[in-house]
């Protein structure tokens, strides 16, 4: 019954993010795209994040006006078009371990995005990265920093904690580096140059819908001092969806669409 639950919550929730006309981003390659440029023509250097989804296999969206198959190389989105589907729970992982002390408190499973291209398509997960290839790296001084309004997060009342995290990076040599955790207000921040592109682990705690608050930070090469941008991204967390529940999900977004 308690699964059950759960289940029903995770499709209340799905309706709440159809009403609004967002698109689930459900399965195939999208990043968290950093875009933007340098001064010119008397306008100041701005960043500027969105969704790149569909590069290289392509993206599948569930739902809202933007329904349907991406394909390579892809097409970008404003955030408020899209909501990511995260439904992997990870059993087999000890997340208790001392390494995943960043997660905080944590409930019955942890959800996860992985970094890994193969792992992702096996669990039938989006494979969500970080882009910035759209910048010009000799436009700007040193790295781009990826945070989270830590306030913000907590103003949301989101359903559990959120942490961005690799393993074995150099940015800290630790057997897994919290560039970013919610649970205590801590990483020390994404950092990817101008012109990259990189993925890590996107975790959760619990389901429900996230909203979670970015900033990108950058230094422009001519100078004035570091520019930014803010953004709220969504995440709808649900456990274990069978292939019925996914079927009736898709559903229930494409006939709410259809009444609005």
């Amino acid at each position: 019954m308690k699964h059950q639950s759960t289940l029903a919550a995770g499709l209340s929730l799905l309706l709440l993010t159809s009403a609004s006309g967002s698109s689930l981003f459900v399965s195939g390659h999208g990043d968290l795209g950093i875009g933007g440029g340098p001064a010119s023509g008397g306008d100041p250097a701005e960043l500027e994040l969105h969704y790149h989804l569909g590069e290289d296999v392509g993206a599948t969206l569930v739902g809202g006006a933007n329904a349907g198959f991406v394909p390579d190389p892809g097409e970008e989105f404003e955030v408020n078009e899209i909501v990511v589907q995260v439904f992997n729970p990870l059993p087999d992982t000890d997340f208790s371990a001392p390494i995943f002390s960043f997660l905080g408190p944590l409930g019955d499973f942890v959800y996860v995005l992985p970094e890994n291209e193969t792992e992702a398509d096996n669990a039938g997960v989006p494979f969500l990265g970080i882009g910035s290839e759209e910048l010009t790296p000799g436009d700007w001084t040193g790295p781009l920093v990826l945070t989270v309004d830590h306030a913000a997060y907590d103003g949301f009342s989101n359903p559990g904690e959120f942490s961005l995290y690799d393993f074995g990076s150099t940015q800290t040599g630790a057997a897994t580096n919290p560039f970013i955790s919610t649970s205590n207000n801590g990483g020390i921040g994404f950092e990817l140059g101008a012109g990259d592109h990189t993925h890590a682990n996107w975790a959760f705690t619990a389901p429900g819908l996230y909203n979670v608050p970015f900033t990108v930070t950058g230094t422009p090469s001519a100078g004035g001092g570091p520019v930014t941008d803010s953004a709220t991204f969504q995440f709808l967390v649900i456990p274990e969806p069978s292939a019925g529940l996914l079927a009736l999900s898709s559903v229930l977004f494409l006939t709410l669409r259809r009444r609005k």
